[in-house]
């Protein structure tokens, strides 16, 4: 599977994930989405996605050449954002 995840077929990569979740139930699921906080929160397609349910960190936004990092950020550039998500609300991280 490749490509932005919000705009995958929900029940073949829900069913990946369930399957690594059941066999490693402590495990972090990370969703990388080209798609920024404001588009995933204006769209209730995106915003009630499985994906976005089931992430426990969501990285927004894509990659954008022409906006350097943030200052000590591991993020690729500097419109990316990475969220924590807890029953699909979004919740600020101070650094990454």
């Amino acid at each position: 599977v490749g490509g932005e995840p919000l705009d995958q077929n929900v029940f073949e990569v829900e069913s990946i994930v369930n399957a690594i979740k059941e066999e490693y139930p402590n495990i972090k699921i990370f969703v990388y989405t080209g798609y920024s906080k404001k588009d995933i929160e204006n769209n209730e397609k995106l915003l009630y996605h499985p994906f976005v349910a089931m992430s426990d960190f969501l990285k927004t936004g894509s990659y954008d050449s022409e906006t350097p990092p943030k200052e000590n950020s591991k993020l690729a550039s500097g419109n990316q954002e990475l969220w924590r998500m807890k029953n699909g609300q979004f919740f600020e991280l101070k650094s990454f």
